[in-house]
């Protein structure tokens, strides 16, 4: 029953915090470019991780990233670049990242180290940019609506340093050998710690800058008019998991 309310205040607080980012409001929103380094919160990188070099058509999706953002560095890590990575910038979380056998988690794990660290744009290999990445001055994470009580986390957008991430890194890291560790890859989690945020539930909460698209934006796969981001390995007739 409390799952059941969590997630019936969840639709309302959603609603509230992408209304701004709605079909008919995103003229608010604006290309960001090198020019506004200096003001905006959100670094300009965008971050993508395969166990190899994508090539063909997928290398092309990732080439469409850095055509339609000129103004943001395109950084790719293979499997020996993400555990250097982790080496380097997020030492506090190597064991648990060697100790996790799941790919599913090590990927959902990485992609929050890399945006706690660096920030910037994380998003899947297999997605494609339809149009540049945007943004509001205010925003220290954006995240997309998959469904009514869900989001996506295929496409991240982040500061540095946000408390979401640095909650997500510590909840893997602490779970890493724990027999239901696989579990934790996917939206559920990344649903749960945005959604304790948004309600001001995390300790020490206050304005963290958070900003809910609507599922036109990141979540219909670039079926329908507006869509910003096509995930290509999802059926784009029926909503998505990440």
């Amino acid at each position: 029953m409390a799952r059941v309310v969590a997630l019936a205040a969840l639709v309302v607080l959603l609603a509230a915090t992408s209304c701004a980012a709605g079909d008919g409001g995103r003229k608010d929103l604006k290309p960001v470019t090198s020019a506004e380094s200096q003001t905006s919160p959100i670094p300009f990188y965008i971050h993508q991780a395969a166990r190899t070099q994508p090539t063909g058509q997928a290398g092309e999706w990732m080439e469409g990233w850095a055509k339609k953002n000129p103004g943001w560095a395109h950084k790719f890590y293979d499997d020996a670049a993400v555990e250097a990575f982790v080496r380097e910038r997020a030492p506090e979380y190597l064991e648990a990242f060697l100790a996790i056998p799941s790919p599913a988690v090590k990927s959902d794990f990485f992609r929050y180290m890399v945006l706690l660290k660096e920030g910037g744009l994380f998003s899947d290999a297999d997605t494609e940019c339809l149009a540049p990445v945007m943004t509001q001055a205010a925003d220290r994470l954006v995240v997309g609506l998959e469904g009514p009580l869900q989001l996506l986390q295929r496409t991240i957008l982040a500061a540095p340093g946000h408390p979401v991430l640095r909650e997500l890194c510590d909840t893997l890291a602490a779970r890493a050998g724990a027999e239901d560790a696989a579990e934790l890859a996917g939206p559920r989690l990344f649903t749960e710690v945005v959604m304790k945020h948004i309600r001001g539930e995390a300790p020490g909460a206050g304005d963290e800058g958070i900003r809910v698209l609507p599922v036109s934006a990141w979540g219909h796969n670039g079926a329908r008019g507006g869509s910003l981001v096509r995930h290509h390995l999802a059926d784009p007739a029926a909503p998505t998991r990440a």
